[in-house]
């Protein structure tokens, strides 16, 4: 429990920033584990899920931004950390500004947090608070809130502050309440971002599922999208593209600074560009940099170079996202693919040998028994290393929510991720859907074809027999706490 710190409401906030903290939302009280995408957390801010603890790369661009303008930071990530609430108020005590990136599932928390420290510039960040800027601004949420990308607004927001009408990508109140809205923004060079401030955070603390619980880097070669796929909730701005050169920079500097040689690409779609991807993978080979690398990709872009190079550069794992095995679902999905090109792809990846993990989501209008099971089957035939099913959710920042947004209230807001909701939007109720869930889940990952295929995994890399025990026990326990019991209490209820 934390004490309301007296006088904190009635002071003044700084006349100057020296001092920033950036950190993730947590649990004033007791800790709970946030499993599939809290809508928080726009996912470069991290989260902890079924596939790992996910290094929040936005807020260590942030802080890398602000060390580079001069100013004092501190990150703070409870969710990988497990950071006692009092400690995180030491640092918000220590600083001038403090960002944390809005979660309705820690709504209540937040608040309480701002109120203590109303003394302090506070921002609010993230895929979720530009969707609720008049219940956040009117009720003492915040003091500005940021709604596009973070590290191209807040060193212009801190340095402007506290004249900050002129800064773009930003929401806030004037003094005559009125809510003012500022054009949006983006970075457009982004060789001209400083490296992510990795040496604020414990690198070492975060893991993706392919490497087997061992320590990963993050790293992003591009931004933005070409496809528009209704449940997606990326920050919808302009494709836009490292060098090859400095994405090679960045990788050396983890490899020299951390000694990790394990990374996860955070591009929303690795391979929109092949060319960069070819060019990039050929570079990674001339350099010999002998590292093992993941990223998500689409299967209907793959070409046999394309794949051949990637395994040779280090590639251990691409996340495609397949999400039905039924065109129209696809087509309602607007994922602009068909089946049998997402068949040809994943064809092209087995021939190379190179592994791939399918994403698949239920419970769209026009699912049914037979589209389930046609999703099931097609997942037993191709044997993805990893399989992530999940539940169609209007999440803030997607098209659907766009266009449910009048129908859904913010308290159902706070229990939605990606493997429960309180909007069903089919024929299933959400127990059903749960027992889909359970139902996919357990015939793959208990049937003699995964099995076999981890066997063969420890054959191949006897070494990694703790990691993958490890992993194993925390997919199963994920899986047991976030369906299987959840379903059996909604049921007794």
């Amino acid at each position: 429990m934390v004490i309301l710190m007296p006088g904190y409401i009635n002071m003044k906030k700084p006349p100057k920033i020296k001092r920033v903290l950036l950190t993730n939302p947590f649990f004033r009280k007791k800790r709970r584990v946030n499993i599939g995408v809290d809508p928080v957390v726009f996912r470069h801010v991290g989260q902890e899920i079924k596939t790992g603890v996910t290094f929040p790369i936005g807020l260590a661009y942030m802080g890398a931004v602000l060390l580079k303008r001069g100013y004092d930071v501190k990150i703070l990530d409870p969710i990988a950390e497990y950071i006692p609430v009092q400690k995180i108020y030491q640092y918000a005590e220590w600083a001038d500004a403090v960002f944390v990136p809005f979660s309705a599932l820690h709504s209540e928390d937040i608040k309480a947090f701002r109120d203590d420290f109303r003394n302090k510039f506070f921002i609010l960040g993230g895929a979720l608070a530009k969707h609720y800027p008049e219940m956040l601004l009117n009720n003492g949420f915040c003091d500005v809130i940021i709604a596009g990308e973070g590290d191209a607004i807040i060193g212009e927001l801190i340095n402007s502050y506290p004249d900050i009408e002129n800064v773009r990508g930003i929401i806030y109140k004037e003094d005559n309440n009125r809510i003012i809205t500022t054009p949006s923004t983006f970075v457009m060079n982004l060789d001209g971002l400083p490296y992510p401030a990795r040496h604020l955070l414990n690198v070492k603390l975060y893991w993706e599922l392919p490497f087997f619980s061992q320590p990963t880097a993050w790293i992003l070669s591009s931004r933005g999208c070409s496809y528009n796929c209704l449940f997606c909730t990326r920050i919808r701005g302009p494709l836009r593209f490292r060098s090859v050169e400095g994405v090679i920079a960045e990788i050396e500097s983890v490899i020299d600074e951390f000694g990790i040689r394990n990374f996860a690409f955070f591009d929303d779609n690795f391979n929109l560009n092949g060319e960069f991807v070819i060019a990039l993978c050929k570079e990674m080979i001339r350099k010999k940099l002998k590292v093992k690398w993941s990223c998500s990709a689409r299967a209907d872009l793959f070409t046999k170079e394309m794949a051949r190079v990637m395994k040779e550069a280090g590639c251990v794992e691409v996340k495609v996202g397949l999400e039905s095995a039924n065109d129209e679902i696809l087509n309602y999905f607007n994922k602009d693919t068909t089946l049998k090109k997402i068949r040809v792809g994943l064809e092209i990846l087995k021939k190379t040998g190179l592994n791939y993990s399918l994403q698949c989501i239920f419970g769209s209008p026009m699912e049914t028994r037979d589209t389930v099971e046609n999703t099931i089957k097609f997942v037993r035939k191709y044997k993805p290393l990893f399989v992530s099913f999940n539940i169609l959710t209007p999440l803030p920042g997607s098209r659907l929510f766009e266009e449910l947004r009048d129908k859904i209230t913010f308290d159902q807001v706070k229990n939605f991720d990606i493997i429960h909701t309180t909007y069903p939007l089919g024929q299933y109720s959400v127990n059903e859907l749960r027992r889909i869930l359970k139902k996919a889940y357990l015939s793959y990952y208990l049937s003699f074809i995964y099995l076999t295929r981890i066997f063969k995994v420890l054959i191949k890399y006897p070494y990694l027999f703790l990691g993958i025990f490890k992993t194993i026990i925390k997919q199963f326990f994920y899986i047991y706490t976030s369906i299987i019991k959840e379903r059996k209490n909604n049921e007794n209820r």
